[in-house]
């Protein structure tokens, strides 16, 4: 099986994962208890992101980088040192005033056992976030898809399911889960990049290289991280644990347009960081117009899914009432499709060392949604937070494609993207939501959706002339997991010169 095979395997088991945690957690839960898990879960990765100190780039971009193994070594320890002490500080912080959190984001009498157990969950997580990094930066697909992404999540699902319907903990079920899974995916991560390569030997650190690069991306990250969970608490200051839950409802599935993004960024990063050592710019260009379309063409079809039939998306996979929150789920699908369209566009700035521009794109990015979301949260609850998030992410997209172009010259835009780009919606947006006006989707429906769209998108992509030689690449992949050739291509994609 291919890299990115596996990596696309990966992701697609990692959603489905946290689709189905979801789905437990809102049907053995009232909907408050939904909106509180929503909250601790935002103050887990808010925490995770600043004790990681930016190291979870920084350690996969170093060590590609680095030969000598003293030095593999050093930027592994330099990240595993400076990120666990700055975790625990963050979790001792949060944990001390838990109380004062409680009493700004949850409703009065809501217990505090939940917020205690993610905020304790936050060093471990932050561990585990280390051991992949390591394990990224050695180019290693099978054994991160193992640890983050099978192992951590199907433990963590696995010990939902025991601790939340066979024992009956209730909410604080949820928090028990994600420690101990974490804490033994940590095990798992180190173990694997144990046997890619060996800690024991010399060491030479570069704390004071490896910090210049990452701590503007702690900034960075925080702000990308802000960006995405800022909306969830800020419902909960302003409005309730029933609307938080609504948005915390939309949040998940929109997020799933991420899902063939992540897959092609996972050996994306270190390969583009190596192309920028060895100055072979051109190929950067090429490759991140590739990667881009193919990612495009295969989150589209789920993008007019949620776009177009969002209720009927929210009321299968969680509970009916959770339906009010469709309009929501149809914005954010827009924010997050943008992504989709700009490709690993913040991925390649950081690659090409510019951290501190990477941080001033993602702080205006989190002050144009947080300013929003102080005037809509109030007057248009969840909806206002959906509209704020959606607004920032087109922004942040538009101005990092900008600055690539401007700076590297360096974009997403061929021809034969710009038309994959136009296409697709063109043709099938308007279709799907005539449709969707007159048809109100059940599961065996749901599940047509799923199979046609697809092709249907496929269609389009050759209808419309947007197959180019340089598909045969993923192709290819394709045809190496599969271990044959795929019918009809030689008729579709064109011959590679």
């Amino acid at each position: 099986m291919s890299s990115a095979t596996l990596v696309i395997a990966g992701q697609i088991l990692y959603s489905a994962s946290n689709l189905i945690e979801r789905a437990i957690i809102a049907n053995a839960l009232s909907t408050e208890a939904y909106g509180q898990v929503g909250i601790g879960l935002s103050l887990l990765f808010i925490g995770t992101t600043v004790g990681l100190l930016g190291f979870r780039s920084g350690i996969p971009r170093y060590v590609s980088r680095f030969t000598d193994d003293t030095e593999i070594r050093g930027a592994v320890v330099t990240g595993l040192v400076a990120s666990v002490a700055s975790s625990v500080v963050v979790a001792v912080v949060l944990y001390t005033n838990v109380d004062l959190i409680a009493s700004y984001l949850l409703d009065p009498g809501d217990s505090t056992l939940l917020l205690r157990l993610f905020i304790l969950t936050i060093p471990v997580v932050t561990l585990l976030q280390i051991g992949t990094s390591a394990i990224r930066g050695m180019e290693n697909t099978l054994y991160r898809t193992y640890a983050e992404q099978l192992a951590y999540p199907g433990l963590r699902l696995l010990l939902m399911a025991v601790f939340l319907l066979g024992l009956g903990w209730g909410i604080a079920a949820t928090g028990y889960a994600y420690l101990a899974s974490a804490a033994v995916g940590v095990i798992i991560a180190f173990a694997l990049f144990n046997r890619l390569f060996s800690m024991r030997g010399p060491v030479e650190t570069s704390f004071r290289e490896m910090l210049s690069y990452s701590l503007p991306l702690v900034l960075s990250g925080l702000a990308v991280r802000l960006l995405t969970k800022a909306d969830t608490l800020m419902v909960g200051y302003f409005q309730t644990t029933v609307d938080v839950a609504y948005y915390e409802a939309a949040f998940p599935l929109a997020t799933g347009l991420q899902l063939f993004l992540g897959a092609f960024g996972f050996l994306y990063f270190p390969l583009i960081s190596r192309l920028d050592s060895e100055d072979r710019l051109g190929e950067v260009n090429n490759m991140y117009k590739l990667t881009t379309k193919w990612v495009y063409l295969l989150t589209f079809p789920v993008f007019l899914l949620l776009f177009a039939f969002p209720s009927d998306v929210l009321r299968i996979v969680l509970r009916p009432e959770y339906s009010a929150a469709g309009l929501a789920l149809s914005i954010l699908s827009v924010g997050y499709f943008t992504q989709a369209a700009a490709g690993r566009c913040i991925e390649t700035l950081s690659a090409f060392g510019r951290t501190r521009l990477v941080f001033m794109i993602n702080g205006l990015s989190f002050l144009l949604n947080f300013c929003l979301n102080l005037y809509l949260i109030p007057e248009y609850s969840f909806v206002g937070a959906a509209v704020s998030s959606a607004v920032a992410f087109v922004f942040l997209n538009s101005l990092t494609v900008g600055l690539l172009w401007r700076l590297y010259g360096v974009t997403p835009f061929s021809t034969h993207s710009v038309r994959t780009f136009v296409a697709l919606p063109f043709a099938l947006v308007p279709p799907a939501l005539v449709v969707s006006r007159l048809v109100t989707l059940s599961l065996p429906t749901f599940v047509l959706a799923v199979v046609v769209l697809p092709i249907l998108s496929v269609v389009v992509y050759v209808a419309a002339g947007c197959t180019e030689s340089e598909d045969r690449i993923v192709v290819d992949l394709a045809e190496d997991k599969l271990g044959r050739s795929i019918p009809f291509v030689d008729r579709i994609i064109p011959p590679r010169e």
